[in-house]
């Protein structure tokens, strides 16, 4: 499936803009690789705007590899890629700071439940509710993962607003989430499709290990 993400959040001088386009490769067991960009920009209140990243990250064989300014004055003569297998995980990779899945079963049929309206589209279904972040953190086996700790008590009773579009098939066509920390709009596309995800070339890519710290 392709997807195409916008996210948009406060910050000390206006608001921060996420973008991410990309390819995902679903299996039975899950997120299997992913080849995504992501912009951020920064804009001010006075309307000023500033490119803050720009990155590229390929997930595939367990391993994550990174094309990112962030390690340009680190890179060696001739490395593009940055290799990892610790940190981040898949689902962190792709999702970021957006804490509903809608391509885990376990969360969808969440959302499905606890629907509050049911609208037709397009020969589909859009759906509207909101969640608390402690259902969702009991429903989505990916969220727990990339918080990695247990959701205090007064986090867990935040509510996630959220606006679900399906396609004719019953597949995601389009999530919208809002939250204190900022509003996210994703777009699935291509279902289906023969997306194939590989490595970056083996002579371009050097182990985050060898960079140091920095």
């Amino acid at each position: 499936v392709r997807i195409a993400e916008t996210g948009h959040a406060p910050s000390a001088s206006g608001t921060l803009t996420s973008n991410r386009t990309g390819v995902l490769r679903l299996s039975p067991s899950g997120l299997a690789g992913l080849d995504v960009v992501r912009r951020d920009v920064s804009r001010s209140v006075s309307g000023g705007r500033t490119e803050l990243r720009a990155e590229r990250v390929i997930t595939v064989g367990g391993r994550n590899y990174t094309s990112s300014p962030r390690f340009a004055d680190r890179l060696p003569l001739g490395k593009v890629w940055v290799s990892d297998t610790r940190g981040n995980t898949r689902w962190e990779v792709l999702l970021g700071d957006q804490a509903v899945n809608a391509l885990e079963p376990t969360t969808l049929g969440l959302l499905l439940r606890t629907a509050k309206h049911r609208l037709p589209y397009k020969g589909g279904v859009q759906y509207r509710g909101a969640v608390t972040l402690e259902r969702l953190y009991d429903a989505s086996p990916s969220f727990r993962e990339r918080r990695g700790f247990t959701l205090p008590a007064e986090t867990g009773r935040l509510s996630v607003k959220w606006r679900l579009w399906l396609d004719a098939r019953g597949l995601p066509a389009r999530l919208v989430t809002e939250d204190p920390h900022g509003e996210d709009d994703i777009r699935y596309t291509g279902w289906g499709t023969g997306i194939v995800v590989t490595a970056p070339p083996a002579d371009q890519v050097v182990d985050v290990r060898a960079l140091g710290s920095g």
